[in-house]
């Protein structure tokens, strides 16, 4: 059914807004896209996986396929090492390749010249919660006995934000950084004030479809004013807290948000987005 809008709109001079999906089979310039281009989806973390850092891939017996081939992609050319997490009465770190040395203990991951990058590609809330559980506690365990610990970062996925049970703090004591298409940190005024509005209308917490209908609204709505085309691109808009920034994929193509949201869980107990 897109495809006589887009035509419809095109001759209208109307944009037509897709808040959720990724559009492939209509190209339009007067379609715009506000899910983020996947091209772009880990510009933001290329300081985490430069050659500056020791990097740990962490495998389970269940884990994120689609994560991995996303990594694989970003680590070719790249040294890094891989190791399987199983636990029995205590966590085991097992080589997953020949090039990655065997671990004794935990703790010889941090006495690296060098900081660290672990990539968790588990994708089951134990094992999430156990890898990320033994990383905190060998990093106690060297500072309680006054030894130096190499700083490191734990990238995960958003999915992550999806497990119930999972004890948050450890986000924080591990610096988990995420990349996601959205994020809304209820603690900030702005959120707050949209989250008071929202629950006083509809008597329930807003979604991600809500934050994300409202950004709509407040970008094109005012574009209606004025010239859409010209007035959006090469523009950064922020309506709540996710940036937005549209290109053109292609002469003739629709327009796409290219701003991935880098979450970051900083051990001071403070969330920061890039």
């Amino acid at each position: 059914e897109l495809q006589p809008v887009v035509d419809f709109a095109l001759t209208n001079a109307v944009p037509v807004v897709s808040p959720l999906a990724n559009i492939t089979a209509v190209k339009s310039p007067a379609l715009f896209q506000l899910s983020p281009d996947s091209n772009c989806k880990y510009d933001k973390i290329a300081d985490l996986i430069d050659d500056s850092r020791n990097i740990y891939l962490i495998y389970a017996a269940s884990y994120d396929k689609e994560f991995e081939q996303e990594i694989q992609s970003l680590l070719q050319g790249k040294t890094h090492f891989a190791y399987t997490y199983s636990f029995d009465q205590q966590s085991i770190f097992t080589p997953k390749s020949a090039t990655s040395p065997s671990i004794e203990e935990v703790t010889d991951i941090f006495n690296g010249e060098k900081p660290a990058t672990f990539i968790v590609l588990a994708n089951t809330e134990t094992d999430v919660d156990r890898i990320l559980g033994t990383l905190s506690s060998a990093k106690v365990s060297l500072t309680e006995r006054s030894e130096a610990c190499s700083d490191y970062m734990v990238l995960g996925t958003s999915r992550w934000g999806r497990f119930n049970n999972i004890d948050q703090t450890t986000f924080f004591n591990n610096n988990v950084v995420m990349v996601s298409t959205y994020h809304a940190k209820r603690d900030s005024a702005l959120v707050r004030e949209f989250d008071s509005r929202y629950i006083e209308t509809y008597n329930m917490l807003p979604s991600l479809y809500a934050y994300r209908g409202y950004d709509t609204a407040i970008m094109f709505c005012g574009g209606m004013r004025s010239d859409i085309e010209y007035s959006m691109l090469d523009k950064v808009y922020t309506p709540l807290q996710t940036s937005y920034k549209f290109f053109s994929t292609e002469v003739g193509g629709k327009y796409i948000n290219r701003e991935w949201v880098r979450i970051n869980y900083n051990n001071n107990y403070t969330i920061t987005l890039k």
